[in-house]
């Protein structure tokens, strides 16, 4: 379903089962916050009004007052949540591999709010997404969006993505502990290498070059990636780092490596290119 943003003007896309996506009036945050500075400009309060809008100084009503400690300890309760109220989701063996195969690669998990966090992701190919619902099934997932970019500036091309996202899981927010530190994206210490997560991860950020498998690792620390090798040494795989500091398998290597992840490729013909060697 579509709306028009009361602001701008522009069209944008709802949920419309969600009571919540109904009822939005413009197409982000940053209209939102546009229009209600313009019902606001050149308004002005009187003293008592500026009083209970806690400004600073003596116009705070709460000027050189504190709480009491019983007051502190309510406030404390109050915002926390019950155990019944939180949201969590158990993951088989297999959708673990699945979700940590996505999460090295091109998957993010969103620190939503201070009690929990959510999976999203994108792909060039709508199927891909829809095997993925499939297979991580004890996740929850909205509809996939499409994504239209922008004409290119030198080929006028536009490009199509789609994206999906999960619910928020209060258990997700331990997760995104582990790989994350200051918002950017690390590797986990108790990280394990799987057939199956290597799939995941090859279809999502891999690529396959003049016979040599490539594993897209540039944006972690040159530390990250020596861990990262290790783990394949485990795993009786030895990659090499790249100048660009991606892992490289060398031929032998990456024909193994195809063997070792293929049987997880059936019934997923769109990336078959990768697979020929």
């Amino acid at each position: 379903m579509k709306k028009i943003c009361e602001q701008c003007g522009v069209e944008f896309l709802i949920n419309e089962k969600l009571k919540r996506e109904r009822n939005k009036r413009f197409c982000c945050g940053t209209c939102a916050k546009r229009h209600n500075g313009l019902l606001s400009k050149n308004r002005t309060y009187s003293i008592e009004i500026n009083k209970t809008k806690g400004l600073k100084g003596e116009l705070n009503a709460f000027y050189g007052k504190k709480h009491t400690q019983s007051s502190l300890t309510k406030m404390s309760e109050s915002s926390l949540w019950k155990e019944e109220k939180y949201r969590y989701c158990v993951l088989s063996e297999n959708e673990q591999e699945i979700f940590k195969g996505l999460l090295i690669s091109d998957g993010c998990l969103e620190k939503s709010s201070r009690i929990s966090s959510r999976l999203t992701f994108g792909f060039k190919f709508k199927e891909i997404l829809e095997k993925i619902i499939t297979d991580l099934s004890s996740i929850k997932f909205s509809n996939i969006y499409e994504y239209k970019s922008k004409p290119h500036k030198i080929t006028s091309k536009s490009y199509i993505n789609f994206w999906l996202k999960s619910n928020n899981y209060h258990n997700f927010l331990e997760e995104y502990n582990k790989w994350y530190i200051d918002k950017i994206k690390i590797i986990p210490f108790d990280l394990k290498i799987s057939s199956l997560m290597c799939y995941w991860w090859y279809i999502c950020d891999g690529y396959n070059s003049n016979n040599n498998v490539y594993l897209c690792t540039d944006s972690f620390t040159n530390n990250d990636n020596k861990k990262l090798i290790k783990k394949f040494n485990e795993n009786n795989f030895y990659p090499t780092l790249t100048s660009q500091n991606r892992l490289f398998f060398d031929k032998e290597e990456s024909i193994k490596f195809l063997n070792w992840i293929i049987i997880h490729n059936e019934n997923i013909n769109i990336y078959n290119y990768k697979f020929k060697i």
